[in-house]
């Protein structure tokens, strides 16, 4: 009676406002047991179920009125959970859970159903012997659909052992541009759901319209005579439906006269033998020979090609367990030889070298240095033809990305202390490697976030910077952290903290250390070293003074240089005629004895060109004035032409005053030739009047040409007037060529120094 009391107060005062609690759907075997979970709490007012609006218990009891087989299989446990029992379909349906709390009706809605396995699962575009037909190379459709089900089963499509595609109750899925690798292959499709105790598969085979392989000769090249037949065979595999096979010799198709041979394998692909006879004359000499297999889905001609090289990017997490790259090559023949892979830099620099073939697994290393797998890896193939540029190794490349947390690069290290000057502004830079670039970035100083300001701000930019990967220092494209600091204090000069985060591993930090930089000032000097300062300038002025005084003395004593020994080298042999004039030694003012001549001076005549009318003047060698062992030497060579009036002047050589113990001597050489009129002129050596143990020579050899009107003017030397061991010597070489009128004047060598004067023109 109280419950059938309560059922009606619930019908006829309906006046709550209602909130829905939640709404789920639970599924049940049949047979077997199932709880409802009530989500209300109850408050003054009971917690009532209903089933499809028949009320079936209120809080802990179970309404009477029910049939009793359905009354002995329910249950109220728990927080007012209802639990039943030997489900059957007739419990199907929509349950309702409610309670009225602080006059809001709360309701909380379970919708029943039986578990029940799907009737049918298959592949809807198969053959009647179960094949999913496709061509090789075109794209090819599977789908797969389940039938029935409760709940609807998921399905997966498993294709080479692996799972491709997934749905629930049906799938599609297209596989592209199909190799034929996948043919004759099975592929499954697999559903799971909870009233299956074990998955439900379906299987299909794939099977594809082959275009045939490459075809093979039977020998490499034909020898042959000319108007004798040949004999070649052509070969091609692998074709479904069977291929066509046509011959060009040239440009001449010769299929016609041509046999074949058909054979079906186990795997219904056809091999085809046809074998050509043809006749050909001179004119085919070298020419190709080329067999062309086809059918309806494409064909090959037996053209030997090099392969062409590809290779796919991709991308891989620092935690990635296997990390691998592919390289697949196109040519023919198919057999391929593979070389070492390269890793290199974004901007070209090799960073290692790795043994690979198609497939390349990267070597590993520390989680946290993985990042430096980034970069370009090349694949280098061969198959022995060369490419349209010669080469046979052909290459393809490919990027390896990496996400990895940020790095900061190796150039830091040169950073890691920065400088300023108090008042100023200064850049705090930070170089930063980062796949994928960093969503966090904070400047801290002592554990203290800076904020934006006048004082403080924050800049950054992309930049190339520079990291060692794998050994190798390398540039990479990275990004440069600023953090300028305006108005520097002292208070300014402390650490400075970045740290970055970009989603992958864990957030990184660095440190620089902001230092004052002191200008350096210049050291007082000392009252001693000022002192010696003016004290050697004063001593250098002085010093200079007695330099030039003794300058200007020594130029007006210049006559008293003494030279002895004159000599004229390498006659030109020219057919001029030819005139040697005066060359003479002439004694300085000192006086000297004539007396105790140990040796008379020497004169030597030589090598005297051809004379027309001409005279060999007084040669005549005078003694010096002075005691002399030997007087210095001095050349004159390979003086120029002199233009008319032709005459070789005075070289005079004067002596010094002084005792000296070595003569001088003096060169002229290479004088020209002399046009007429010549004179041999008196080529005078006048010798002092005192004691000589040696006697001073003159040569006088291959006198050059003069022309008119020139002059070889006055050499003189002129000796100092103390007494020297040896004297200098001087040269006088090539003399360059005087024009009319001019005058080679006097070459004057007015100290003991040595000097030479080359090259005067």
């Amino acid at each position: 009676m109280d419950f059938a009391l309560q059922f009606i107060v619930v019908l006829v005062f309906p006046l709550y406002s209602i909130e829905q609690s939640t709404y789920v759907s639970v599924y049940g075997k049949s047979n077997s047991t199932i709880i409802l979970n009530s989500t209300l709490t109850r408050d003054n007012n009971p917690i009532q179920w209903r089933f499809n609006t028949l009320q079936i218990t209120s809080d802990l009891r179970i309404n009477p009125n029910l049939p009793n087989e359905t009354r002995n299989r329910l249950n109220v446990v728990n927080n007012y959970d209802l639990r039943i029992s030997n489900l059957q379909t007739e419990d199907e349906g929509k349950y309702e859970c409610s309670t009225n709390n602080g006059g809001v009706l709360r309701i909380h809605y379970v919708n029943l159903s039986l578990l029940k396995q799907p009737t049918q699962l298959a592949f809807q575009n198969v053959s009647t012997v179960n094949r999913l037909i496709g061509s090789e190379g075109q794209d090819l459709l599977m789908e797969c659909i389940a039938v029935g089900g409760q709940p609807a089963p998921t399905l997966s499509l498993v294709v080479l052992g692996t799972s491709v595609q997934t749905g629930v109750q049906e799938l599609r899925y297209i596989l592209r541009n199909i190799p034929r690798i996948y043919d004759t292959t099975n592929v499954s499709c697999v559903a799971n759901s909870d009233a299956l105790d074990i998955p439900m598969t379906t299987t299909a085979l794939i099977y594809l319209n082959l275009m045939p392989l490459m075809p093979v000769f039977s020998a490499p090249h034909v020898n042959t005579l000319e108007m004798v037949p040949f004999s070649v065979s052509c070969t091609s595999t692998g074709s479904r439906p069977a291929a066509a096979i046509w011959w060009m010799v040239g440009q001449t198709d010769v299929t016609i006269t041509a046999s074949l041979q058909e054979n079906k394998g186990a795997d219904e692909t056809f091999t085809l033998t046809s074998t050509l006879t043809y006749t050909v004359d001179r004119k085919f000499n070298l020419q190709a020979i080329i067999c062309t297999a086809n059918n309806t889905i494409g064909g090959f001609s037996n053209q030997i090609i090099p392969p062409d090289v590809s290779v796919s990017n991709v991308t891989y997490e620092m935690k990635d367990p296997t990390r691998t790259i592919n390289c697949t090559a196109d040519g023919y023949p198919d057999t391929y030889t593979f070389y070492k892979w390269q890793h290199r830099s974004v901007y070209g620099r090799i960073i290692r070298e790795l043994d690979g073939e198609s497939i390349l697994t990267l070597p590993v290393v520390p989680t946290t240095l993985r990042y430096q797998d980034n970069g370009e890896y090349v694949c280098t193939v061969s198959n022995g033809i060369q490419g349209t540029d010669g080469a046979e190794k052909r290459q393809g490349a490919a990027k390896i990305t990496v996400y990895a947390q940020p790095v900061f690069t190796a150039d830091n290290d040169e950073r890691n202390i920065q400088y300023g000057e108090i008042g100023k502004t200064v850049d705090i830079v930070v170089h930063v490697f980062s796949v994928p670039k960093y969503i966090f970035n904070a400047w801290f100083n002592n554990g203290k976030q800076i904020q934006t300001s006048t004082k403080f701000l924050f800049s950054e930019s992309s930049t190339e910077v520079e990291d060692v990967f794998h050994g190798k220092t390398v540039q990479v494209d990275g990004y440069k952290s600023i953090l300028t600091i305006n108005d520097l204090t002292n208070e300014d000069f402390t650490n400075y903290t970045l740290i970055l985060e970009n989603g992958i591993g864990k957030s990184v930090e660095h440190t620089v250390v902001l230092v004052l930089s002191t200008p350096l000032k210049p050291e007082p000097l000392s009252s001693g070293v000022i002192i010696g300062a003016v004290c050697g300038s004063l001593i250098s002025i002085f010093v200079l003074m007695v330099v030039l005084v003794f300058i200007t003395i020594k130029k007006r004593k210049g006559h008293q240089q003494c030279e002895t020994t004159v000599k004229f080298e390498k006659t030109d042999s020219d057919d001029h005629t030819h005139g040697y004039e005066e060359v003479q030694n002439s004694s300085s003012t000192q006086n000297a004895s004539n007396e105790n001549r140990n040796q008379s001076p020497t004169k030597h005549y030589e090598a005297l060109g051809l004379q027309d009318d001409n005279a060999y003047d007084d040669l005549s060698n005078e003694a010096p004035q002075a005691n002399r062992d030997l007087s210095p030497s001095r050349n004159y060579e390979k003086l120029g032409l002199k233009d008319a009036p032709h005459v070789y002047e005075d070289l005079t050589n004067k002596e010094s005053q002084g005792v000296r113990v070595q003569s001088s001597t003096k060169h002229y050489d290479a004088l020209r030739p002399k046009d007429a009129p010549n004179v041999y002129d008196e080529l005078n050596n006048e010798a002092t009047h005192g004691n000589r143990s040696e006697s001073s020579g003159k040569h006088y050899e291959e006198l050059g040409q003069k022309d008119a009107a020139s002059v070889y003017d006055d050499l003189n030397n002129e000796a100092c007037e103390e007494n020297t061991a040896n004297s200098p010597t001087k040269h006088y070489e090539e003399l360059g060529v005087k024009n009319n009128p001019t005058v080679y004047d006097d070459l004057i060598n007015e100290d003991a120094e040595n000097k030479v004067y080359e090259n005067d023109n």
